[in-house]
């Protein structure tokens, strides 16, 4: 008998159509023969997922001359499709006759133990027809306030019309187990309180990039990266709806459920009273947002009391049973949802946008920080390790043998963007944040030193995992702030913390970094030093070195301990002497506070302990990733291999957009690298005489030639410095028919590149120095866009 299943969204862009095509694969892959029909009337796109290019689709059987069966496709995925329309008007709106055949042919179709149905987004006629028809929906939302608006608006015309069905939220995109418990149920307690319709939970998707790469590559998750969280979390979803349906489906037959439909999408259903306009949403976000009026709140804050007890209001909705899909792959972290500290993001922005982020200097910040060293591991390993044996990391110049030097730029550039714009940080938590980052730095440096005194052979390795060994931490922090906020940003009471997140999570930091870098397929050996760094002094005596150096580097580092009892410990494991291991202490504290003031982190901790410093250093890194961001937007990447014409031109176009200031022509040097030449760009000032700018090297006091020779910006004024230029200089400003010049080098990667020569009246000489910084940051750009013309 064939188990009908429509999955439906009150909003679109919540990801039901990718939801649709994995469940269908999944069911599929587990031995049921599965048909996915893309009902999406208006807008199909199920063949784009699929990376398929139907011959025909519905259209075809409606309006054409094709049966049913011809148009149904079977995909080497192994489930069946059967492609709906896109932009044609007329099928959103079938007449009786039209809808009474469709029926007819569907009722017929034989075979298939799910028939998945991917319906529109929204309360049109026919999302609600096919709603009401099933015994099953599946509604998919997200923690977003219009998602959440929408889909209460969909559940409220379904429980108008009196639909008898099972009804199941899905939750796509979450990034944490706890905000997806927490969005269902603020959304159950809205819907118990004010609709006539039961809801159950049906699962999460947690948030995962893997998930839009396959949308971009065209090929569906569950066969792209199998092992990735999104997959894991599909395929517990559907073991849950298989489970259920195997015990509680009675069924009725195939051909009944497309006899409803046709009755539901020809009778005039029942609408609120009021169409839900901008009021009703209002009042409705009101209600199901955290910060709402609503007079029961179905989320009681956390307290935790004096001995670490966390207490909150019981749930019926909270037990193990009715979140069976929320516990699955609880513990798996994602590393995207996790925030490096803002000041060393900010300054890598600044390295960034003016061409200066140099290979070592990118190493060394990708080696001071454990998200970021995370998130690169994570790039090396890949979410197909699976097929190969995992790679063991045991040098920080791998990150840059395997990945390469572009790469990680990109990934650093991705995790500045995502700071700045998307991640919502660590409420009232910034200078404990600092003292994470100091934590694991002092860590991975005492991990290195210890491993080089006793003779590790990889004493980088040991580095790289004391400075990840405490991520988990950092994870549940981030997910968790109203109960990490009980604790001393010390560092200094593991036993206590530990029993707490025994308490509330059923398990530890360490335990869940250890099993997300296991399904990341991290090397074991590090996995291991990071599983077992609170392990009792008994279990490590027995460890392999790895785990022993990383446990104790770990113990060392926390600023309130027994020494005499570290000492014991010191010695039993490798032999070293209090003098020595204080040494060491000393040393790797003193590496930390250079790295400090070399990337302007500060560790003292004065203005980060208030608020409105913390707000105001947010603000401007904002500010500051927005222009960068801008900056990129208007002068993108050029492709190697084009002309350098076009090249100047778009810098030109750019540089007119950012800056508004014209006249200017862009100067560089020949092949002998003797003079600089004015560069041919078509429709920009000099088009007929740019042969005649041309200024030779040898010419030092030429303010171009100082320019390009120092990488510094120049400006020269009439009648303040153009007394003392030399002539070729005095004949630019005439011909720039301007009362001053710019001089903007073009420099990346410590390579110049050229010279931007602009005109400027005197009234803008003010507004040249405040933008100076913008200004650097866009010669920086060009120069790195004339490099890329080089990479053939």
């Amino acid at each position: 008998m064939t188990q009908t299943i429509v999955i439906t969204s009150g909003k679109g862009g919540v990801g039901k159509t990718s939801i649709s095509v994995n469940t269908a694969i999944e069911l599929s892959q587990r031995g049921y023969c599965t048909c996915l029909f893309d009902a999406d009337l208006g807008l199909a796109n199920v063949n784009i997922l699929l990376g398929i290019d139907p011959v025909n689709t519905l259209d075809d059987y409606i309006f054409g001359e094709k049966n049913l069966d011809e148009i149904i496709i079977q995909t080497k995925f192994g489930i069946d499709v059967i492609p709906g329309s896109s932009g044609i008007e007329k099928i959103a709106n079938l007449d009786r006759e039209q809808i009474s055949n469709l029926v007819s042919s569907f009722s017929h179709i034989k075979g298939y133990d799910y028939f998945i149905i991917d319906t529109s987004s929204g309360i049109s006629r026919g999302v609600i027809a096919f709603c009401l028809a099933s015994t099953e929906t599946i509604i998919v939302i997200t923690s977003e306030a219009t998602s959440l608006t929408d889909a209460y608006a969909l559940l409220k015309v379904m429980a108008l019309n009196n639909y008898a069905g099972t009804v199941k939220i899905l939750i796509n995109k979450s990034p944490s187990i706890p905000q997806a418990k927490e969005t269902y149920l603020r959304f159950k307690d809205v819907v118990s309180r004010h609709l006539k319709v039961e809801i159950a939970p049906a699962g999460i998707i947690l948030n995962d990039p893997n998930i839009d790469i396959s949308v971009t590559r065209q090929e569906p998750a569950l066969i792209l990266y199998p092992n990735t969280i999104a997959s894991q979390c599909i395929k517990a979803m559907v073991s849950n709806l298989v489970k259920k349906n195997t015990k509680e489906y009675t069924g009725d037959d195939f051909s009944e459920f497309w006899q409803r439909y046709f009755e539901f999408s020809l009778l005039n259903l029942s609408q609120p009273e009021k169409p839900f306009d901008k009021i009703a949403k209002k009042k409705t976000f009101q209600l199901l947002s955290p910060e709402g009026n609503s007079s029961k709140s179905p989320i009681e804050p956390l307290t935790v009391d004096q001995n670490h007890v966390v207490k909150t209001k019981k749930s019926p909705e909270l037990t193990q049973e009715a979140i069976v899909p929320f516990a699955h792959n609880c513990g798996i972290f994602q590393a995207s949802t996790l925030a490096s500290p803002t000041p060393l993001l900010s300054k890598a922005l600044e390295l960034q946008a003016r061409g200066e982020l140099t290979q070592e200097i990118l190493l060394a910040i990708f080696s001071s920080d454990p998200v970021l060293m995370v998130k690169a591991l994570q790039m090396i390993c890949g979410p197909n390790a699976d097929l190969r044996l995992a790679k063991r990391v045991t040098t920080r110049h791998q990150l840059i043998q395997e990945l390469g030097s572009d790469a990680l730029a990109k990934l650093l550039s991705t995790t500045t963007t995502q700071k700045a714009f998307s991640h919502p940080g660590l409420p009232d938590t910034a200078n404990w944040a600092t003292s994470f980052w100091a934590h694991s730095y002092t860590s991975a440096s005492l991990a290195e030193s210890i491993a080089k005194i006793t003779e590790y052979p990889f004493p980088e390795e040991a580095f790289i995992a004391g400075l990840i060994h405490d991520i988990g931490r950092l994870a549940l922090q981030t997910d968790h702030p109203e109960i990490y906020a009980q604790f001393p940003e010390t560092f200094s009471d593991d036993e206590t913390l530990l029993e707490m997140e025994q308490r509330i999570f059923s398990t530890t930091h360490a335990t869940i970094a250890a099993k997300t870098f296991r399904a990341w397929h991290f090397d074991s050996f590090l996995v291991d030093a990071v599983q077992y760094h609170t392990a009792s002094f008994s279990k490590i005596e027995t460890a392999f070195s790895l785990v022993k150096i990383v446990f104790w580097a770990c113990q060392l580092t926390h600023t309130k301990k027994d020494y005499g009892q570290m000492n014991k410990m010191g010695d039993a494991l490798f032999r070293l002497s209090p003098e020595k291991v204080q040494s060491l202490l000393a040393d790797a504290r003193d590496k930390t506070e250079q790295l400090a003031n070399r990337f302007g982190i500060s560790l003292g901790g004065e203005m980060m302990d208030k608020r409105t410093g913390t707000e105001e250093i947010e603000t401007r890194f904002r500010r500051q990733a927005m222009e960068y961001s801008m900056l990129r937007g208007v002068l993108p990447s050029i492709a190697p291999g084009k002309e350098l014409s076009e090249a100047i031109r778009k810098v030109f176009q750019a540089f007119d957009i950012l800056f508004h200031i014209k006249p200017a022509l862009c100067l560089m040097p020949d092949g002998h690298h003797s003079v600089l030449k004015a560069v041919d760009s078509p429709d920009y000032f000099g088009r007929g005489t740019l042969a005649d700018f041309e200024f030779s090297l040898q010419w030092e006091k030429s303010l171009v030639v100082q320019s390009y020779i120092s990488a510094d910006l120049k400006i020269a004024m009439e009648g303040e410095s153009s007394g003392v230029l030399p002539l070729a200089d005095r004949q630019l400003l005439r011909a720039l028919g301007t009362q001053g010049f710019v001089c903007l080098p073009m420099v990346a990667q410590r390579i110049n590149r050229g010279v931007i020569v602009f005109g400027i009246p005197k009234t803008q000489l003010a507004k040249i120095h405040s933008l100076r910084n913008r200004l650097e940051q866009f010669g920086a750009q060009a120069a790195d866009n004339i490099c890329n013309l080089e990479k053939n």
